[in-house]
């Protein structure tokens, strides 16, 4: 009978799946605010697959016990983020937990909201259930862990300031889904492409593949039409980081779209974000010395047109934003040994290239 049981409890215990997606909203440099705008197109979320919006600001004041930025609401109505792209499947049971800071002791939170909506970024929301109230009176400005539990057919979350009693700061954003059969899509670390002599390289990476297949690479001219151009299998390790790349061996002159479709294994399907590549056959930029210790230059780029040079590693990462100077870049602060540069152009371009640092 005791062996029946363990057999049994073996069984139970394969089946159960936990799954998590974990947001830290990123780093900024100490003082600043950035617009999650800003933030978002400079790829700073964690968050790869999702979607950020609102009006509320990105900041480094007030960090938590996780360092790194949160997202702050001013004592303004109608100040929010929005996340929009989550797919759990429906054998969860969603657990969304966070960290909330308030600066008035008497308040309570209850003017700040937590909302979700099934059918997208724009709604229409959802409130409630409603986290438990924060503590009031002395020693209570500070963080507070909250947590709810939201619908396993979610789409989007929302945290909005609906009132102007007191100013509020969220971090340490956590999904979670439990249950039987529990599965998220694959997630995504990161996601590039840059120009390699006459080729265009792609690279990716992932933190977990739960009942994953494939990718499908796919390339477009305009945005719109996307045709194949080739197929990446699973790794096969699905709780452990990936990494893939793959050529281009035949790209478009000007500008090339690029975008993953992941399959999983019972044939659902779902897109990465789309990532853009100019490539200019009779004036490929060049990036020099590399490997190399400190500066790295560059020609066909013209130093006036860059606005500044976001720096990650090679698993997304983000390091920093540093500015060129006439010696080129300076790469010596950074202690990783593969980083990627993205040249943000005041064309709106975005120029990408792996460097090797040497010690």
């Amino acid at each position: 009978m005791k062996r029946v049981f363990i057999l049994y409890f073996f069984f139970i215990t394969k089946l159960y799946a936990q799954q998590t997606e974990t947001e830290t909203f990123g780093t900024v440099p100490a003082g600043v605010a950035s617009t999650i705008a800003d933030h978002e197109a400079a790829n700073k979320f964690v968050g790869v697959g999702l979607t950020y919006s609102g009006s509320a600001l990105v900041s480094s004041n007030d960090p938590s016990p996780f360092g790194g930025a949160n997202v702050f609401f001013d004592k303004i109505q109608g100040k929010e983020l929005i996340i929009d792209g989550y797919k759990p499947n429906s054998a969860c049971t969603i657990d969304v937990s966070f960290w909330i800071y308030k600066y008035v002791e008497a308040v309570t939170g209850t003017e700040f909201y937590v909302e979700y909506s099934t059918t997208g970024p724009s709604g229409p929301w959802i409130f409630g259930p409603q986290f438990n109230p924060l503590p009031n009176g002395p020693g209570t400005v500070r963080y507070h862990k909250r947590s709810l539990q939201v619908p396993n057919n979610f789409t989007s979350i929302r945290f909005y300031q609906a009132g102007t009693l007191s100013q509020y700061r969220i971090d340490q954003l956590v999904i979670t889904g439990t249950g039987v059969g529990c599965t998220f899509p694959v997630k995504l670390n990161t996601f590039f492409g840059e120009k390699f002599q006459n080729d265009v390289s792609l690279t990716w990476s992932t933190a977990s593949e739960t009942n994953f297949s494939h990718f499908v690479v796919q390339k477009s001219k305009d945005a719109k039409g996307f045709e194949n151009i080739g197929r990446i299998e699973s790794a096969g390790f699905e709780s452990e980081k990936n990494e893939y790349s793959f050529k281009d061996e035949k790209p478009f002159s000007g500008n090339n779209y690029y975008r993953l479709k992941m399959v999983d294994k019972d044939g659902t399907e779902d897109y990465s974000k789309m990532i853009s590549v100019n490539f200019d056959r009779k004036a490929l930029a060049v990036f020099y010395p590399n490997p190399t210790q400190d500066f790295v230059r560059f020609e066909n780029i013209k130093t006036e047109d860059i606005s500044s040079v976001v720096v990650h590693k090679i698993n997304g990462e983000f390091l920093g934003e540093i500015h060129p100077t006439t010696d080129g870049i300076d790469i010596s602060g950074f202690k990783s040994r593969e980083l990627i540069l993205q040249l943000k152009m005041k064309n709106n371009q975005t120029i990408t290239s792996r460097i090797i640092k040497q010690d």
